[in-house]
């Protein structure tokens, strides 16, 4: 539950990031799982092959960042700030979430803490676009000076496609617990799914769009708890984008707008440029943004086809978060990010189709089918988005990867781990879930 929003935050001292409110509760929840684990005394076993690759990616980052004087530069998307978002942070989350163990309930309260963002999230989209502005928390999030997307729903990461990116991954988790929630997270969940929905489709930005189409249909195309659920959901969506066609109204917007296609070729090939001539450790950690423009004016890797198109030079990142990688770390470690991340979903697919088998399908293959569809979201905008400005989507996509890989009913033992884990709640979601014979 991370904002790219300066409220209640300090200013940035001596190189220190800012110090906001989320990231002081990032520290309290890990320093609590550090006591929780030292008291109780508990193995913290073997690091597996993907927590290994992913602190060696945030080690290799932070080394280059410092050699390649990225984090000194003074350019704001330089500093050392997306080092803690892109892979510090995820790396911390989804090391303690391996190791944790997590009842069915246990689960449900955390799905239940980010329903109630995302609830927040939707509302603030709905707010954004009525004359109701007024109401806005924090509220920078109104102010038209801040013109980053200015009229579209950009909630408090005052960027639209961040707003947008984050609600869709934010879709699975309320779905999930609908299925595994108490009466009351239920309700929660069912009034938060159509905020998540519309919002989406008012931050007006097209990967975002997009992505919760995908996940749509994926959620409503296996067998898992919440298929029938998801099903309804593509239903209504589908009546609702008829509704909007023969009322006259736009269903997917900004489809007229060609501008920014071609900034986006441009950036690719300057991305193309940078891995070609640096394919070994690339440009430097943080880099991209200080060496886009000597690359966009003498595209020299594949000769006339990187050409830039015609609509300019763009500043601003890749705008895929994936190819970032690459360009400022070179296709081994760039490579090994993006293997990283492919192995957590289809490891998160395999688990999933696994559980499904038993009759009925229950928590596991909902977990399960939750991290794919997070996993999936996350690829669709990061390939279209530059998702690296703000914590929120690489550290929902970690959290769900560890959850998927650690937690377990069947391989929980009772009282292990952080709170939410007893033995009614094992023996309860256990005797739910008989094993196949």
């Amino acid at each position: 539950m991370f904002s790219c929003s300066g409220w209640f935050g300090t200013p940035e001292l001596e190189g220190v990031p800012r110090i906001t409110g989320d990231r002081l509760a990032f520290i309290a929840v890990v320093t609590y799982a550090l006591v929780v684990f030292a008291l109780r005394r508990e193995p913290l076993g073997r690091p597996g092959l993907s927590e290994a690759g992913l602190w060696l990616v945030a080690v290799i980052a932070a080394t280059s960042g410092i050699i390649f004087g990225a984090f000194l530069s003074g350019y704001r998307g330089s500093s050392i700030g997306i080092l803690f978002n892109f892979v510090l942070f995820p790396a911390v989350f989804y090391s303690l979430l391996r190791r944790t163990r997590y009842s069915e309930r246990g689960t449900a309260r955390l799905c239940l803490l980010l329903t109630l963002f995302g609830a927040y999230l939707g509302t603030t989209a709905i707010l954004e676009r009525t004359s109701l502005t007024w109401l806005l928390v924090p509220p920078e999030i109104g102010d038209p000076q801040i013109a980053q997307h200015w009229g579209r729903a950009r909630g408090p990461f005052l960027q639209a496609e961040f707003n947008g990116a984050v609600m869709v991954l934010l879709l699975p988790v309320v779905v999930f617990l609908r299925n595994i929630g108490t009466r009351v997270g239920q309700i929660i969940a069912l009034l938060t799914v159509p905020l998540l929905c519309v919002g989406v489709y008012l931050t007006e930005t097209r990967a975002a769009i997009l992505s919760l189409g995908v996940v749509l249909v994926l959620g409503a195309s296996f067998r898992h708890p919440a298929r029938p659920f998801y099903r309804g959901l593509c239903l209504l969506v589908c009546a609702a984008s008829v509704l909007l066609l023969v009322s006259g109204g736009i269903v997917i917007p900004r489809l007229d707008e060609i501008t920014p296609l071609y900034d986006r070729v441009n950036l690719l090939l300057v991305t193309s440029g940078m891995i070609a001539e640096h394919p070994v450790v690339g440009v430097g950690f943080g880099n991209f943004d200080r060496y886009q423009q000597d690359f966009f004016f003498r595209p020299r890797a594949f000769g006339s086809l990187s050409a830039p198109a015609a609509a300019g030079f763009y500043a601003g990142g890749t705008h895929n978060t994936l190819l970032t990688p690459m360009a400022e770390l070179g296709m081994v470690v760039g490579g090994l990010y993006l293997l990283l991340v492919g192995w957590s979903i289809a490891s998160a697919f395999v688990k999933m189709r696994t559980a499904a088998r038993r009759m009925p399908p229950g928590y596991e293959a909902g977990l399960a089918m939750c991290g794919l569809l997070v996993g999936v979201g996350f690829v669709i905008n990061a390939f279209f988005v530059e998702l690296r400005f703000t914590p929120t989507p690489s550290a929902l996509l970690w959290i769900f990867m560890g959850l998927v890989q650690g937690a377990g009913i069947r391989s929980t033992q009772a009282g292990v781990g952080l709170p939410g884990a007893n033995r009614s709640d094992l023996q309860r979601a256990t005797q739910s879930q008989p094993l196949p014979t």
